[in-house]
């Protein structure tokens, strides 16, 4: 019987999947795809609703609290109106320095952004890091998912350093207790790995 997803922080995934799930990336939306998960923590709601009018004039992407959308989601299930998950989830990202020729490439072509559905990004989501070789036991098929890219962005910033209130705001999430959650869970798994090399060599 396969598992229940527990955790997000447990299927972080580890520096050499992260660089296999990169190099499975094969045109620009599947680096996009790929790269606004992992290195922005973008929910695949927030991605596929993602417009090219969403970046600032700094540079920035800014998720707003609403848009009018005409998806057959947003049409069939929220009156024509697309939010984030929270209220959290309107927020500013800085846009990563190797992510801003992809993204401007994709808006030059695609000013309303990736044209695919939620449900269309969540299946090429899995299909790269099925690609990749991404899977963890006990899960339906071992199959990796698409929450696992942005549990990883989380880890990364904070191993990185980044603050318990910082990353609550980077993520989207409405509370600060998912933040300190993740730092604690990162810096003891680090801890661990430092100290048993420490003690056994």
């Amino acid at each position: 019987m396969p598992k229940r997803r527990g955790e997000s922080a447990e299927f972080s995934l580890s520096q050499s999947q992260v660089q296999a799930v990169l190099n499975s990336c094969q045109d620009l939306d599947e680096r996009v795809t790929i790269g606004c998960q992992l290195f922005m923590g973008l929910r695949v709601g927030e991605l596929s609703h993602m417009r090219g009018d969403w970046i600032t004039e700094e540079g920035n992407l800014k998720i707003p609290s609403q848009i009018m959308c005409n998806c057959a989601e947003c049409a069939r299930m929220r009156n024509g109106l697309w939010k984030p998950k929270t209220r959290a989830g309107a927020r500013t990202l800085p846009i990563p320095e190797r992510m801003r020729k992809d993204l401007a490439e994709l808006f030059r072509i695609k000013p309303y952004g990736m044209e695919v559905s939620r449900v269309g990004l969540y299946y090429r989501t899995k299909r790269i890091l099925l690609r990749a070789g991404i899977k963890f036991k006990g899960l339906s098929k071992d199959t990796g998912f698409p929450h696992c890219l942005r549990s990883s962005c989380a880890t990364m910033l904070a191993l990185g350093g980044m603050s318990p209130i910082g990353l609550c705001a980077f993520m989207g999430w409405k509370s600060i207790n998912i933040g300190s959650h993740y730092i604690q869970a990162a810096q003891a798994k680090q801890l661990a790995i430092t100290e048993a090399r420490r003690i056994f060599g």
